[in-house]
């Protein structure tokens, strides 16, 4: 991926035969996230929402994308470990039994 965004600008027209304007819009029109938007066009986020302001392009709010740019489910995944090592069910028993502790205090 390129961290140069002015780099960046004349490869997506080399690359797309199009303005950079008109691909990022396309993918917008296209209800895409921006980070499927940035994976495909091979540049960072960083560099799309840079010409994104640039062209005062807006993507649609997550709620309207297509299917498989929508995230899926909310918060701590059910049995993986977080960043402490733990599993959500783990902390939610410590937190329990330290607030247990605290009240009989």
């Amino acid at each position: 991926m390129s961290n140069n965004g002015k780099a960046a600008e004349p490869r997506i027209r080399k690359d797309f035969n199009e303005p950079p304007s008109q691909v990022i819009s396309g993918f917008a029109k296209m209800r895409m996230s921006k980070r499927l938007t940035a994976g495909a066009m091979g540049i960072t986020t960083q560099t799309l929402l840079r010409l994104c302001r640039k062209y005062n392009i807006q993507f649609v709010p997550q709620s309207e994308m297509v299917e498989q740019c929508k995230g899926k489910g909310k918060g701590w995944p059910k049995g993986l470990k977080g960043k402490n090592g733990m599993t959500k069910e783990a902390w939610i028993k410590r937190k329990d039994k330290l607030c247990q502790q605290a009240e009989k205090k």
